[in-house]
C-alpha cells in the first residue's frame, strides 16, 4: 500500500470515530504511522485528502466499467454512474457523514466538481466547453444533495437516495433543454468574436508605406 492510501485510510478511520472538524493533520500522520514530512509530500490540508479520496473513487468507478459498462439513455447512464459511486463509498459512509457534516454546502459542491468530468466521459458525453462546464456544475450539485440524503438512508436498497438522484437528474435535464438555445447562441457569438479577432492573412496586411513593385516590360 502506498503512502497516500495509508493516509487516506487513517483519515477515514478517524473521521468514522468523531467529527472531521476535530481531526488534525498531525493526528492523521500518527494514525498512518508516518512522519509529518511524508504527509506533507502528498497533502497540504485536509481538503487535499478529500480530493484524493474522490480520485480514488473515480479510479474504482472507471475500473468497474470494464466488466459492467453503463447502458441506456443519457439519464440512465448518469443515474447508474452516480449511484455506483455512492455504492463504492458505502464502506466509508460513517466517515463521509462526518466529513459532509463538517463542511459547508459550497465546499461540498466544489469538491463534487472534481469528479464530474470523469462522470461525463464515462457516460459518453462531452467533457469540454461551456455546456460541459454547466453539466459538471449541475452534476456536482446533484451529488452534493444526494450525499446528504445518502448518509442517513438506512434502506438497504437506498430507496430515498435513488429517488433523490432520479428526480434531480430529470429536473436538470429539463433545465438544460430550456437553456439549450441560449447556449448555442452564446457559443456562436463567442466563435464569431474569436474569428473577428484573428489577424488577416499576410498578403492582405501590406501597409501603405510598403512599396508596390511593378514588373518590367
Amino acid at each position: 500500500m502506498d503512502t497516500l492510501d495509508l493516509i487516506l485510510d487513517a483519515a477515514l478511520k478517524l473521521a468514522a470515530q468523531r467529527p472531521w472538524t476535530t481531526i488534525g493533520l498531525a493526528e492523521i500522520a500518527r494514525e498512518a504511522n508516518i512522519s509529518l514530512a511524508s504527509l506533507a509530500g502528498v497533502a497540504a490540508a485536509k481538503s487535499d485528502l478529500i480530493k484524493a479520496y474522490a480520485r480514488r473513487i473515480d479510479r474504482r468507478l472507471l475500473a468497474s466499467l470494464e466488466d459492467d459498462p453503463v447502458e441506456g439513455e443519457t439519464h440512465d447512464r448518469l443515474f447508474d454512474l452516480m449511484l455506483r459511486r455512492l455504492e463504492l463509498m458505502g464502506p466509508d459512509r460513517a466517515a463521509i457523514a462526518s466529513i459532509v457534516e463538517g463542511s459547508d454546502w459550497l465546499s461540498t459542491l466544489a469538491l463534487g466538481c472534481e469528479s464530474q468530468g470523469w462522470t461525463l466521459i464515462a457516460a459518453g458525453l462531452a467533457s469540454d466547453g461551456l455546456k460541459a462546464d454547466l453539466h459538471k456544475l449541475g452534476l456536482a450539485k446533484i451529488q452534493a444533495d444526494a450525499l446528504r440524503v445518502w448518509i442517513s438512508d438506512d434502506d438497504p436498497g437506498l430507496a430515498r437516495t435513488m429517488a433523490q438522484l432520479d428526480r434531480a437528474l430529470r429536473d436538470a435535464a429539463s433545465l438544460m433543454q430550456r437553456v439549450e438555445r441560449p447556449l448555442r447562441m452564446i457559443a456562436a457569438l463567442y466563435q464569431g468574436l474569436r474569428a473577428a479577432r484573428k489577424p488577416a492573412p499576410a498578403a492582405a496586411r501590406r501597409t501603405e508605406d510598403e512599396p508596390a513593385y511593378a514588373t518590367a516590360d
